[in-house]
């Protein structure tokens, strides 16, 4: 099994390029439900629903899906870089990718969500998350090169990535087909 592909070190930190780029669309970054106090130097995110204290993964996890995100009188802009692999050994467990996007479209459902951008490591995601597909998403044409948790960068991606954009209370679509129209092919539905 190579490493980064391991549920075990899914600690790779979005490049602050694309953290920058997300700040355009979604002006402030409220939230990020699956972080570390780490990553959030960079994020910038007002909350984080990530365990910092604790390196467990499957409790960080839980925690992040645990919690509410937001509220119909403070809905947030979320960013989540979920974490990767699954939640066992079996074929049939879900992914935490899954978990993750499945939270965030029942919060939204919930009126918790001011809009969200959602980073799939791997474009299988837009086939395991469902109802991804029925939003705005950007796959890039350039594989994203994750930051290493001491923050270098990692020289040999090997996934196509995809950004998906949820509205809620918000619909910035158009922003999001402009700020990453340079990087990758826009699909879905936008306005």
């Amino acid at each position: 099994m190579i490493a980064q592909h391991s549920s075990k070190n899914d600690a790779w930190m979005t490049p602050v390029w694309l953290i920058e780029a997300a700040r355009d669309v979604l002006g402030t970054i409220d939230l990020d439900p699956a972080s570390t106090a780490e990553a959030n130097l960079r994020v910038k995110a007002t909350y984080l629903y990530g365990a910092p204290q604790n390196n467990d993964l499957v409790e960080r996890d839980h925690h992040g899906i645990a919690q509410i995100w937001g509220s119909p009188e403070y809905p947030q802009n979320v960013w989540c870089n979920p974490p990767g692999g699954k939640t066992g050994p079996a074929p049939k467990d879900p992914s935490r990718t899954a978990l993750f996007w499945d939270h965030l479209l029942e919060e939204r459902t919930r009126g918790h969500i001011n809009h969200a951008l959602f980073l799939l490591f791997n474009i299988e995601g837009l086939r395991t998350c469902r109802h991804a597909t029925s939003f705005p998403f950007c796959i890039f044409d350039k594989r994203i090169a994750f930051d290493n948790p001491d923050g270098s960068s990692n020289r040999s991606p090997t996934h196509a990535n995809a950004l998906i954009y949820v509205p809620g209370h918000a619909d910035c679509s158009d922003v999001f087909a402009e700020t990453f129209q340079s990087h990758g092919s826009i699909c879905g539905p936008w306005k």
